[in-house]
């Protein structure tokens, strides 16, 4: 059997790493955007 909690605080850490990483990059496409067509 495996100990899922061992692996709950590296799955929330990797989850939120992708996560603020896909914001960062939505945001920077948005400030490009409104810069291009501002």
């Amino acid at each position: 059997m495996i100990d899922y909690s061992e692996f709950l605080p590296f799955y929330f850490f990797a989850l939120s790493s992708v996560l603020g990483l896909w914001l960062a990059a939505h945001s920077i496409g948005v400030i490009l955007r409104l810069a291009r067509f501002g």
